[in-house]
């Protein structure tokens, strides 16, 4: 119901922030953004671990160009639902109102890392299931091959059925450098210095400078969400305040609802390759 409630809210003349999928179609999403070029307003998808600082950190170096030429990417996704998470809300695990599965619900997040820190996808493989699961329409389990428009190959896991639920992990890879972001913390960064040749058959991955580029300050642990569906960053106050200054400063929030429709363009695209058995193109 988000892009049936966002437009209902746009046409009242407000500015609209929405909770993650823009809407469980393209069609839905495509409507929406009709509606929202039509009134002006702004509105921003919540993708709160663009915000990370672990994200963040990635992003800027990739834009900087630090890993050279992209050559792969991956995002695990190895979480745990029990039955009676998927028992407490008739909505919960329906086509028709959860719009899917693992990848829609909780891969999502991850999935937008991907092809923020990636570039776009432009054709998927995929596989899903429904394997630990009872009393659900839909994919506990799916696996995906992408390819991006750079060249770039990827690939996505991602499932609520890997008891008692592990971290989430995006790793970006290229011919000058590395960085794995883990239960959204910068747990691997390595980047060739100017000149620097590497080893003709690597030696154990070079020197982590994860610390290095995060500084991090002192804090504690947090369950993360694989274990615990409650657990929340701060990284939701900061895409607040993004959307808070996008309204005051007249700008695009950072994931206004082109952004918001990108990953919900791959995971449909994961979905028609599942039930055809081929690969499809994605299109922005």
């Amino acid at each position: 119901m988000h892009a049936e409630g966002a437009i209902t809210a746009l046409e009242a003349g407000k500015h609209v922030l929405i909770e993650k999928p823009v809407g469980v179609t393209l069609e839905a999403a495509d409507r929406l953004i009709e509606v929202h070029r039509a009134t002006g307003r702004k509105v921003a998808v919540v993708s709160q671990h663009r915000f990370d600082t672990a994200t963040q950190a990635v992003h800027e170096a990739l834009a900087r160009g630090d890993f050279g030429r992209l050559t792969s990417g991956s995002a695990d996704v190895r979480w745990w639902r029990s039955q009676s998470y998927y028992d407490s809300g008739g909505w919960r695990g329906t086509w028709a109102l959860d719009g899917g599965g693992v990848l829609i619900n909780q891969a999502i997040h991850s999935i937008d890392l991907l092809q923020w820190l990636m570039g776009q996808v432009v054709e998927v493989t995929a596989y899903t299931g429904l394997i630990a699961h009872e009393r659900i329409e839909v994919e506990d389990t799916a696996v995906a091959i992408l390819k991006f428009a750079n060249g770039t190959l990827g690939t996505i896991v991602a499932t609520t059925a890997a008891y008692p639920g592990l971290t989430t992990r995006i790793a970006v890879h290229g011919d000058r450098g590395s960085a794995i972001i883990d239960d959204d913390e910068l747990t691997y960064f390595h980047a060739a210095s100017e000149g620097q040749e590497g080893e003709a058959y690597g030696a154990g991955g070079g020197e982590n400078q994860a610390e290095e580029i995060m500084r991090y300050g002192e804090g504690g642990s947090r369950p993360g969400a694989g274990a615990d569906p409650g657990s929340l960053s701060m990284a939701h106050r900061d895409q607040i305040a993004d959307f808070i200054e996008a309204v005051r400063d007249g700008r695009e929030p950072l994931v206004n609802l082109q952004e918001g429709r990108k990953p919900l363009a791959i995971i449909q695209g994961i979905y028609e390759s599942a039930r055809t058995g081929g690969p499809v193109g994605i299109e922005e």
